[in-house]
């Protein structure tokens, strides 16, 4: 009988390169019917690799989820302390914030570059690229709470508020619908407001090509002018009032000077014209911020730029399309330079310039079309996108 590995020369009667290997490799560890336990594998493989695919984007959710009992837990545990807390809700969002951080620095490596653009204190608005599943938002928000020990308000979609169970979990996390005169009055309060003009319709249909589908909607640059709009006609009646009563207190200090009546109006008036200046300048709204992560669409992909789901949002407003993924892919939010106030430009004008700064940091960030395998291997190394 002729020994297999005599088979495995070159000739027309020579056997497969794989079948050979697999014959050297049985004798190597005094295995046989080797083959026999690689296609076996191979067929596990295949039966399992749709399931995984299936269930990773779930995962999420159902962290979700344990976030919300987790604050239902809590809100029981410290119902005595309701009474006589303001901030009842501390603890429970630095205890969220650092599962989801730690989430992000074990499954993805998460990073933000340009955290030092936020500020400290004050308005500001974030304008993001929304991925399939927003999760690079969800550690965004820890990230803040946790560095700059802010909450930041974020606008959903409609449907979010309809989910079961989530009500809590939106209320604690100062998410809201809108409309946009509560954005506004958030940003005169001096709040952080993340929006994603794509929303639900830009997590569906855009893929791994990254395209920004945000339409015409522009209703987010008018919330940022008329924010910025009302603040100044504020700061301009302040100054009008002002000046007529330093006016007024010039003439009589001047005349109680005379008379040696009352010698300190004037510092007092001094410290009056400091203090209201000093209020003009902290009460100026903050630019525009874009934001995009780096292979957020290599996390999660779905299905919805199918005709038949897409049909069904524009149906039905809901996202009825199927997502997979829930890969360890590397994660890098970037925050791009802050877009100034410009008094002449339009709705329309600030929107187009908001959305071209989130399009450069697409072309400067991420990979076109964006790679499942190149973004795991980001893990292992520090490559960045080439040109």
């Amino acid at each position: 009988m002729i020994d297999k590995n005599q088979t495995c020369g070159t000739g027309q009667d020579s056997m497969p390169y794989m079948t050979c290997l697999i014959h050297i490799l049985e004798e190597w560890f005094g295995v046989e019917q080797l083959e026999d336990y690689l296609n076996f594998a191979n067929y596990l493989l295949w039966v399992f690799t749709p399931l995984i695919l299936l269930i990773l984007p779930y995962f999420t959710i159902f962290l979700l989820y344990l976030t919300i009992i987790f604050l239902h837990i809590y809100k029981r545990k410290n119902v005595l302390k309701e009474a006589y807390s303001h901030n009842l809700w501390d603890g429970a969002r630095k205890t969220v914030a650092t599962l989801w951080d730690g989430h992000a620095a074990v499954w993805h490596g998460y990073e933000v570059h340009g955290m030092e653009k936020i500020p400290e204190e004050g308005p500001a608005l974030i304008i993001f690229y929304h991925g399939a599943i927003p999760i690079d938002f969800y550690y965004f928000m820890a990230k803040i709470f946790i560095h700059k020990g802010r909450t930041c308000r974020v606008v959903a979609d409609h449907f979010v508020f309809k989910i079961p169970g989530f009500s809590l979990l939106l209320d604690v996390f100062c998410a809201l619908h809108g409309p946009r005169e509560k954005c506004v009055e958030i940003l005169r309060s001096g709040h952080l407001l993340a929006i994603s003009p794509g929303g639900v319709r830009e997590a569906l249909i855009s893929d791994e090509t990254y395209n920004i589908i945000w339409g015409n909607r522009k209703g987010f640059a008018q919330v940022a002018i008329d924010a910025k709009v009302m603040r100044k006609l504020r700061h301009r009646e302040m100054k009008g009032w002002r000046d007529r009563v330093i006016q007024q207190g010039r003439s009589r200090a001047e005349h109680t000077v005379q008379d040696h009546r009352q010698p300190g109006l004037l510092p007092s008036l001094t410290a009056f014209h400091s203090e209201s200046a000093d209020l003009e300048i902290r009460g100026t709204f903050q630019p525009i911020i874009p934001m995009f992560t780096q292979n957020i669409r290599e996390g999660f992909r779905s299905l919805g730029g199918t005709r038949l789901f897409r049909w069904l949002y524009e149906k039905f407003r809901y996202p009825f399309a199927p997502m997979y993924g829930g890969f360890p892919v590397k994660l890098r939010t970037y925050l791009g330079d802050p877009i100034p106030y410009d008094p002449k430009i339009t709705a329309e004008e600030l929107a187009e310039k908001t959305k071209n700064a989130v399009q450069a940091l697409i072309d400067k960030h991420q990979r076109i079309p964006g790679n499942i395998m190149s973004a795991l291997l980001e893990r292992f190394h520090k490559k960045q996108k080439t040109n």
